[in-house]
């Protein structure tokens, strides 16, 4: 296997950028908080999944030592690449309770066996209809204990505290519970 690298800032500077917003843990954790089971999903390669439209690839093109060159497909380092890919999989995904993605990482949830089992098979036809595949060794199935992001780990009994704590009140709490979060063993 080839690793090419472009120099791409002149390009990402010709792109116009479609922002679309990326959800972070906090905006999962109350859904996360209702459910039993979990699967985490990753998906292979995740930009080189989605093909570039033909007016969109010439903007890409770099020089090889045969010659020109220009990409097809999505790739890292376009300014907006995690973004169009976010978006693209909430349309794929729009109306399907308990599915849920941030960037390549998808979490199915379930209250019970039998909501997970019905909500997994109903995700993994929609991703099959659409042809995105799975790093099938990335994917961990019928998790009652999960981590999200960040290796930060869910507990269901850590989970159900949540909603009791108070809201900061002083910047400094603020300030400290956010930092607390990312901090590999406080949790």
């Amino acid at each position: 296997m080839i690793g090419l690298v472009v120099e791409i800032r002149k390009a990402n500077e010709a792109i116009i950028r479609e922002r679309h917003p990326i959800p972070t843990v906090e905006d999962v954790l109350q859904e996360l908080n209702r459910n039993a089971y979990f699967s985490e999903l990753n998906f292979r390669s995740e930009y080189y999944q989605i093909e570039l439209e033909e007016n969109s690839r010439n903007i890409t093109t770099f020089v090889t030592l045969q010659g020109l060159s220009r990409y097809k497909r999505l790739f890292f380092g376009v300014n907006s690449a995690i973004e169009k890919f976010q978006n693209i999989i909430e349309q794929v995904f729009s109306g399907m309770e308990g599915v849920r993605n941030i960037s390549d990482n998808m979490t199915v949830l379930g209250k019970d066996e039998e909501e997970y089992d019905r909500r997994l098979e109903s995700e993994l036809e929609r991703l099959a209809q659409v042809d995105l595949k799975l790093n099938k060794e990335k994917c961990k199935f019928r998790q009652t204990v999960m981590w999200c992001l960040s290796g930060i780990r869910f507990l269901r009994k850590k989970l159900a505290s949540i909603p009791r704590e108070r809201t900061p009140c002083l910047k400094q709490e603020n300030t400290y519970s956010t930092r607390n979060k990312v901090v590999p063993g406080t949790l």
